[in-house]
């Protein structure tokens, strides 16, 4: 049973303010100021967007604020006094932990040992009426029962002097609803602040909460429902919230590569060894040479044309060995040693083998390495992803008498697709330096790897570095290519 407050005290938000972005902050709360007494219960009303979720993360993470301060009585509001319940509970859990350890996350980070947590649990699940399967894994859970876990793991909180609960309804049956309901009465009647919103105008009426709207655009007042200006609602840091951070990490970049640069050439100038670490002016210098010769240009191309086969290869087989492996548990636990065993191996070192299986010119041996490296990565990060999506979909389709040829072909695929995507991102700049690897060993006459391997003994690596760093630009490319065709791409069933 969560701990009652020492004293009676009044949550006050003191002009608050709150945004978004990082070098052109978009305001959505501006000097927002509001009290909430014990035992209060306030309801935030408004629609997506309005800023209920920015005013709560700032109300609970000082981090979150621009400026403003929460205090507790006539004190500042401190961490650990909080029993929080986020916005889409289910991203908020570890799907490492088990439900018992997720519960409890507040008093393990409180310094609470194995046996104070577990009589805390057994008293907490005791005296709620929200229950969930404490033994398994938050991954295991349905998307209401992760909401149950989030709201648990809020009345763990030993000693909290307000309840901070964004949407915490969604995703719950009418029982837990119910009882949910219950739960933030008890805390109000222990004389505990509560703040919660909601879209549910029903859920704040059967709280008996006060509702409030959020005023203005940026928000500039907390005000009662028949005070609240009509023109205040819609459409609050719309499209300019979007846009204004991706402006935000442009910028950065730009920044980030230019100090990226300038740390370069510090740190050789500290160094004063060109063969170990030259300065970047020289490596530039180098790369123009080089862009002017035609053979390397030729070499780096035909290497990238190597990696990209070996690459797609690799997963054209991992794909569809990886959603089988998953989809059947059973398999999955037999094999997941070694596939752990597989991602961890240095296949493109396997050279004399596959020379010997693959007699002949250097480009299938150079292809087959890379192959086998992609293959074994992305085979572990795939079938891990197929086994751990949710089968209630594939129970579904099973209800309307789907065989599992249809699970494997129009459903498992879909529901391992982050998996998928993954193994496609860590594997696409793998492959490029696992191909100039093998030509370091492979020495064709015609491979970028050949002109790596002739430039490491230089008293100068100017060369050597424009060669890394071509490559690491041809992959950089790929990659955001490979990124725009994943968030730009319609995928379905």
């Amino acid at each position: 049973m969560m701990s009652s407050p020492s004293n009676d005290n009044v949550i006050s938000v003191t002009e608050l303010s709150a945004g978004y972005g990082l070098l052109r902050r978009i305001r959505i709360i501006d000097h927002v100021s509001f009290t909430i007494g014990p035992g209060q219960i306030i309801g935030l009303v408004g629609p997506n967007g309005s800023g209920k979720t920015t005013l709560m993360e700032a109300i609970v993470n000082p981090a979150r604020r621009t400026s403003g301060n929460v205090y507790i009585g006539d004190r500042e509001l401190r961490p650990g006094e909080i029993a929080f319940i986020p916005q889409n509970p289910a991203r908020s859990l570890s799907p490492w932990l088990r439900v018992r350890d997720e519960i409890t996350l507040p008093l393990i980070i409180a310094g609470q040992n194995q046996m104070e947590r577990v009589k805390r649990l057994r008293t907490l699940l005791g005296s709620t009426a929200v229950h969930v399967p404490v033994e398994r894994r938050t991954y295991q859970l349905s998307g209401g029962q992760k909401t149950r876990v989030a709201f648990l793991r809020a009345l763990s909180v030993e000693r909290p002097g307000v309840v901070v609960a964004d949407e915490p309804f969604e995703g719950l049956d009418s029982e837990s609803r119910a009882a949910a309901v219950t739960e933030l009465k008890a805390l109000a009647a222990r004389r505990l602040p509560v703040l919660v919103s909601s879209h549910r105008l029903d859920d704040l009426e059967e709280l008996g909460a006060t509702l409030f709207y959020l005023d203005g655009m940026p928000v500039t007042h907390v005000v009662p429902e028949h005070r609240a200006s009509g023109s205040a609602l819609p459409k609050v840091g719309g499209v300019e919230k979007q846009f204004a951070p991706r402006a935000d990490a442009i910028l950065l970049n730009i920044l980030g590569i230019c100090l990226g640069l300038i740390a370069w050439a510090i740190v050789a100038a500290l160094v004063h060894r060109p063969g170990l670490f030259p300065e970047p002016l020289s490596v530039f210098r180098a790369s123009l040479k080089l862009l002017r010769d035609g053979q390397t240009v030729h070499a780096l191309f035909l290497t990238i044309g190597r990696a990209l086969a070996g690459w797609i290869i690799g997963n054209l087989i991992a794909i569809p060995v990886g959603i089988l492996i998953g989809y059947f548990v059973r398999a999955f636990s037999l094999s997941a040693p070694w596939l752990y065993l597989g991602r961890a191996l240095p296949a493109f070192l396997l050279i004399g083998p596959i020379r010997a299986l693959v007699a002949g010119h250097a480009t299938p041996q150079i292809i087959s390495l890379t192959t086998i490296t992609v293959m074994l990565i992305s085979l572990q990060i795939i079938s891990i992803s197929a086994v751990r999506a949710p089968r209630t979909r594939i129970d579904t389709a099973q209800s309307f008498g789907a065989n599992a040829s249809y699970i494997l072909t129009r459903i498992m695929p879909f529901e391992a697709l982050t998996g998928i995507l993954a193994a496609l991102e860590v594997t696409l700049p793998l492959a490029v330096i696992v191909t100039i690897v093998v030509e370091t060993y492979i020495l064709s006459p015609d491979s970028y790897g050949l002109r790596v391997f002739n430039h490491l003994d230089d008293s100068n690596a100017a060369v050597l570095f424009a060669l890394i760093v071509f490559a690491a630009a041809i992959s950089s490319i790929l990659l955001a290519l490979l990124r725009v065709i994943g968030r730009h791409g319609h995928i379905g069933e």
